[in-house]
């Protein structure tokens, strides 16, 4: 498969990405509060209280705030594992540049626990079917950002898809490691949404040049698959 690297940049306004400011998203009121916690939280270096347009735009604001080389994003119920940053890190060490590092991700529901891990496919046939790794257990450095700019406020499910097939059109180097970064608990705005993340997924591909009659034809296997299969295999 041919792999394209001149894909259209992002031009919303931002300044240096870090992984250290939080967005505290709200769809509601007119408070805008913005003040550094530090003396509440020494590892959180600051604090955005104010209406949003959904999760792209909420990420955005903590992008546009903050700086430093390597940008991880942990929502609200997500936790970093112990060690995490410390696998992360080596993996920033070894190679300079456009990176993006990825790892597993523990996902609880219920009484249940069990590792998501990014798909087992290699990354052309992957970014081509969905997310190719896990988003919320994947570190971006900053000069990804720089060179395709940050998420896209028209996807309200699929953007973190969106943004790393245009890291993946850019040329950045993506790399996984076998361990699990982060924990998380079901019941995500995708999970709720499914069909449309597929949709969403479906025009980013688009916009992007991927193949038609190849975005067409996963497209509709995902919506079939959803909306009839699952439902007859007792699946939610």
């Amino acid at each position: 498969m041919k792999r394209r690297f001149t894909p259209a940049r992002r031009s919303q306004p931002r300044q240096a990405p870090c992984s250290n400011v939080l967005p505290a998203s709200t769809p509601f009121g007119e408070t805008k509060v913005h003040f550094r916690p530090q003396d509440a939280h020494p590892h959180i270096n600051g604090l955005i209280r104010e209406p949003d347009e959904g999760i792209s735009d909420a990420w955005n604001k903590a992008l546009a705030l903050a700086e430093g080389d390597v940008i991880g994003l942990i929502n609200a119920d997500d936790f970093l594992m112990p060690g995490a940053l410390k696998y992360v890190a080596a993996a920033f060490v070894a190679r300079t540049g456009m990176q993006v590092v990825h790892g597993n991700a523990q996902r609880i529901e219920g009484n249940r626990v069990f590792v998501r891990r990014p798909m087992a496919l290699p990354l052309p046939l992957a970014v081509r079917i969905g997310t190719p790794v896990v988003h919320l257990a994947t570190f971006v450095s900053r000069d990804v950002y720089r060179r395709v700019g940050v998420f896209d406020k028209r996807y309200r499910v699929a953007m973190d898809y969106d943004f790393v097939l245009r890291a993946y059109m850019a040329g950045a180097h993506f790399q996984h490691i076998d361990e699990t970064l982060v924990g998380f608990r079901g019941g995500g705005l995708s999970d709720r949404e499914p069909l449309v993340g597929f949709r969403e997924t479906r025009c980013s591909q688009l916009e992007n040049g991927l193949n038609r009659v190849t975005v067409e034809v996963l497209h509709a296997a995902k919506m079939t698959t959803r909306r009839y299969v699952r439902p007859l295999l007792g699946l939610n």
